[in-house]
């Protein structure tokens, strides 16, 4: 099974390295609207078999609910890696044999 996975992590902690450039609101936005563009591209994917959703975010956890997509339900996100690792062992446990990862 050919499966994607989507990372999130709260919008409201995203894109810290450009906290010298823009301020909380606009990291904020940014992240939002990145979120936003990515949701629509996975929309229209026809090759993947199942998609994941890892994360502990409610509006992400609310947007994986309204696609059909799986949630992997974090308690605590240490880091994107952290993250990935977890849900790529999760993935490898239900059947799935290739996986790729959809950055934001």
């Amino acid at each position: 099974m050919r499966a994607l996975l989507l990372p999130v992590k709260d919008l409201h902690n995203a894109k810290k390295r450009l906290t010298g450039v823009l301020t909380p609101e606009e990291r904020f936005a940014l992240a939002e609207v990145m979120l936003a563009d990515t949701i629509r591209a996975v929309r229209g994917v026809r090759r993947a078999d199942k998609i994941f959703v890892i994360t502990n975010y409610e509006p992400a956890i609310h947007l994986a609910e309204e696609n059909g997509w799986e949630i992997l339900l974090e308690e605590q996100q240490i880091s994107e890696s952290d993250s990935v690792d977890a849900a790529s062992r999760i993935c490898e446990l239900r059947g799935v044999t290739g996986l790729l990862r959809i950055p934001l």
